[in-house]
């Protein structure tokens, strides 16, 4: 509002923003400002008031920006063996497969510029794992966006096994709820875009040994 001065002088104000409270939100870093009028009696009735330049800005920058939010890897990115063809789908000691979690390219580049952070990118299910299940680390979200990864089995080199080619896609959303948090959801989806409600990419493979040949003989 107006200030009404009735008297020459110099006169100091102090204007305090106070802290806003809001979830978000980085108050100003110089909450306190100092505000110099000078007023001069011009000697024909009227007064003349001056906001010095001693005075402080008057302009408070207040800054929104959301927490950053995380997707669990035990929730979202999940995997799960099935192993079949030896008798009663027998697991050996070396049976060992490794699934990777891989970035799509412009997800490479958010990752890059500090827009999310990843977990564990690489996990393995071997003879020792119980349940033949795993899942990919958590990842961290500072920024607003969507975030595309694939999953896929690494190519392993088993004696008579056939790997899996299947191919998951994860699409992950993060928008502002507006209380200063993320809101983070995930989709999972097949090669068809079936959607994996459970969030778990399910990778089959095959063991298949070499036929024999018995060889009959006459006299």
């Amino acid at each position: 509002g107006n200030i009404t001065f009735k008297k020459a002088g110099n006169y100091v104000f102090t204007v305090t923003e106070q802290a806003s409270g809001i979830a978000g939100v980085t108050d100003d870093s110089k909450p306190v400002r100092t505000l110099n009028v000078s007023v001069v009696d011009n000697l024909n009735g009227t007064m003349t008031a001056t906001v010095t330049a001693e005075s402080d800005n008057l302009i408070f920058n207040n800054n929104y920006e959301p927490a950053s939010g995380t997707l669990s890897g035990d929730t979202d990115l999940k995997v799960s063996k099935n192993f079949t063809g030896r008798n009663n789908n027998e697991w050996l000691e070396g049976d060992s497969f490794t699934f990777t979690l891989t970035p799509d390219a412009d997800t490479q580049e958010k990752i890059e510029a500090g827009a999310i952070e990843l977990g564990a990118t690489e996990v393995t299910i071997d003879y020792s794992s119980d349940p033949k299940t795993a899942a990919f680390g958590d990842i961290a979200i500072n920024e607003v966006g969507t975030y595309v990864f694939t999953i896929q089995e690494a190519a392993g080199d088993l004696e008579n096994v056939e790997y899996s080619g299947a191919v998951y896609t994860v699409t992950v959303t993060a928008t502002d709820a507006g209380d200063g948090t993320l809101n983070i959801t995930s989709v999972m989806t097949e090669a068809d875009d079936a959607t994996v409600a459970d969030h778990t990419a399910v990778f089959t493979n095959t063991y298949t040994p070499d036929s024999v040949t018995v060889t009959g003989e006459t006299e």
